[in-house]
């Protein structure tokens, strides 16, 4: 039995409470492994009060719900609502920067402190920026 962590995107939360075709699918994978039981899984997700209901019913599964701070927040909107007035639009490129960096930030720090045999970064390039860190590369690349 191998002891493996997915990182989600940290955008839509895990069980898929909010949607998300990867999130689905990452709960599809859970539920059947509930039923085989092969491995044990943790999960780093963004925080949803109905997310931390949800993942009750999962015996084989730990989830770590990152829960971002008020500044964070206001930051994220002071950024969206800038960049709307400056491109005349809304753009969704914008909408979570300082969110991602708190995701990616405590997403390095919970990997440090636990041993999983494999990682899963699901859907998201930017959160191989985790392995930047260079004790993180030793201890699981």
């Amino acid at each position: 039995m191998k002891n493996i962590c997915i990182l989600t995107t940290g955008v839509l939360p895990v069980p898929a409470t909010k949607g998300g075709a990867v999130e689905g699918l990452t709960e599809l994978l859970l539920e059947q492994n509930e039923r085989d039981f092969r491995n044990k899984f943790a999960v780093i997700s963004i925080f949803d009060e109905n997310a931390l209901i949800q993942s009750k019913k999962f015996n084989y599964t730990h989830f770590l719900f990152i829960e971002n701070s008020k500044i964070v927040n206001i930051l994220d909107r002071f950024i969206s609502n800038v960049t709307t007035l400056l491109l005349r639009k809304k753009s969704s490129l914008f909408n979570s920067i300082f969110s991602r960096l708190t995701f990616l930030r405590k997403t390095r720090k919970i990997l440090l402190e636990n041993n999983f045999d494999y990682i899963l970064a699901e859907n998201n390039h930017s959160l191989f920026l985790v392995l930047k860190n260079k004790r993180l590369r030793k201890k699981y690349l």
